[in-house]
């Protein structure tokens, strides 16, 4: 009897289960140009088939609110050349914009909290405003945007990402003159700025404590970097 009862309880946990997950399941859909998943009555957009230049996100698709951009949704686009994310999107995924040889512009949701793994490696943005909802700024992030001059970073950053030892998240950016860092932030990634050989005299905030290997290295006019707290350059 007390078999039965023990079969009985694993098949009702069983099915308590499934049904939880069915609730969760990702759903792939379409509508007209995009396509995008639906996972706990959220959005992510996995794709993009139209021609527009300049292009606003949608903050809705089947009903569902747009949450995030997924793994390489936007990558190798030749067609983009500006666009706007909605304040609904919280997440870029690993090489969303990775190669869009024609991005020059991004506008960045303001309750954007995590940019991917070459999320814009080697697109041609020419300025980047981070707004200071964002927490994590992946590993090659911004790497070898060579037509990036400008780069604003807010005050909410905690962590860089870590690919081998490697952030290098602006790694590259050879026309890169303007940086500014925003009170608040408390470290700078490792090989975070290296090669950007245009980058002059940067004031890091009071409150950065800790500047990664090779942060700045081979940033040829970089004389001197003026903070008030512990660094290893």
């Amino acid at each position: 009897m007390q078999h039965i009862i023990k079969n009985y309880l694993i098949l009702c946990a069983a099915v308590l289960l499934l049904a939880v997950g069915m609730a969760l399941i990702v759903c792939a859909e379409e509508e007209g140009d995009w396509s995008y998943d639906v996972y706990d009555s959220k959005a992510t957009i996995t794709s993009y088939h139209g021609t527009e230049k300049a292009l606003v996100l949608p903050e809705a698709l089947g009903g569902y609110k747009v949450t995030s951009i997924g793994k390489s949704a936007f990558e190798g686009n030749i067609t983009l050349e500006t666009v706007t994310l909605p304040d609904t999107i919280s997440s870029i995924g690993d090489r969303a914009f990775q190669d869009c040889s024609a991005l020059t512009e991004i506008v960045l949701s303001g309750n954007l909290e995590s940019i991917g793994t070459s999320a814009f490696h080697a697109s041609k943005l020419k300025s980047v405003v981070i707004p200071d909802s964002v927490t994590y700024i992946g590993s090659y992030a911004f790497e070898n945007c060579t037509g990036l001059r400008s780069v604003s970073i807010g005050c909410g950053v905690l962590e860089w990402g870590n690919d081998w030892g490697t952030n290098a998240a602006f790694r590259g950016c050879t026309l890169l003159t303007s940086l500014e860092i925003a009170e608040g932030v408390q470290s700078i990634g490792t090989y975070a700025f290296q090669g950007c050989t245009l980058l002059l005299d940067t004031e890091l905030p009071s409150t950065v404590v800790e500047v990664g290997e090779g942060a700045f290295k081979d940033c040829e006019l970089l004389d001197t970097i003026i903070t008030y707290g512990s660094i290893a350059i």
